[in-house]
């Protein structure tokens, strides 16, 4: 993702591993589009919900 620098991280919970894209620094926001404002999510919040991608791993 452009301008975003990411890692990958393999979670395990209860048997059944994921694959996360999140964000490498945590104090990295962009809400162009409002979404996280009129879900009342601030600043301080964002790093909270700034995973990019789930993906099942195998």
């Amino acid at each position: 993702m452009p301008g975003f620098k990411t890692r990958n991280v393999k979670v395990t919970i209860g048997g059944d591993s994921y694959l996360l894209r999140v964000l490498s620094d945590k104090q990295q926001l962009s809400d162009l589009r409002g979404h996280g404002k009129r879900l009342h999510i601030s600043s301080a919040q964002w790093g909270l919900f700034g995973q990019l991608c789930i993906t099942r791993a195998t």
